[in-house]
């Protein structure tokens, strides 16, 4: 249904910094709309048209572009965005090599990226894992290992942070 005439704006043009695309966090330039006080793009009423948002600065700091981001970053609000970056941290993966002695006592970290669907899980060092346990889009966890006895406890609790890890130490 369309809405009244007295409430639309038409062939309204903007030079840039002023909105942003709302899908994608992209500055707009160009004509656009508005209706009922929110605009969108084109310069004509069209109900399919695009909505805009309030341009913001924080753009350049952290909402970077959101189209070449994981489509997990589109389902966030702008405020939230703007507190996370896509890697905060670099990441220091190790591969476990089994000790000629089985005996061996050791602490193993894992983590797995939760705002990314099939997200590998990775053995890291320890830095990396204190790191990403104080970030929100980490899974961390860690296991006493014991290469001949480690305990079906452990590795039970450890998959409920992680699921799949015992899958993954199966595989390695």
């Amino acid at each position: 249904m369309r809405p009244p005439k007295n409430q639309i704006i038409e062939n309204l043009y903007t030079k840039g910094n002023e909105f942003l695309i709302e899908k994608t966090y992209d500055n707009y330039v160009g004509y656009y709309h508005s209706v009922f006080g929110k605009n969108f793009t084109g310069a004509t009423y069209n109900p399919k048209a695009v909505v805009l948002t309030a341009y913001t600065t924080n753009k350049q700091n952290a909402a970077y572009n959101l189209s070449n981001i994981d489509s997990t970053y589109l389902k966030l609000k702008p405020e939230i965005i703007n507190i996370v970056k896509k890697d905060e941290f670099p990441i220091t993966k190790i591969k476990y090599i089994r000790n000629r002695e089985d005996i061996v006592e050791k602490l193993r970290y894992f983590i797995q990226k939760m705002n990314n669907i099939n997200a590998p899980i990775d053995e890291v060092d320890r830095n990396t894992f204190y790191k990403a346990q104080n970030h929100p889009f980490y899974r961390a966890v860690f296991i006493f290992w014991k290469e001949s006895l480690t305990p079906e406890s452990s590795l039970n609790e450890a998959e409920k942070i992680i699921p799949g890890i015992r899958l993954f130490l199966e595989l390695s």
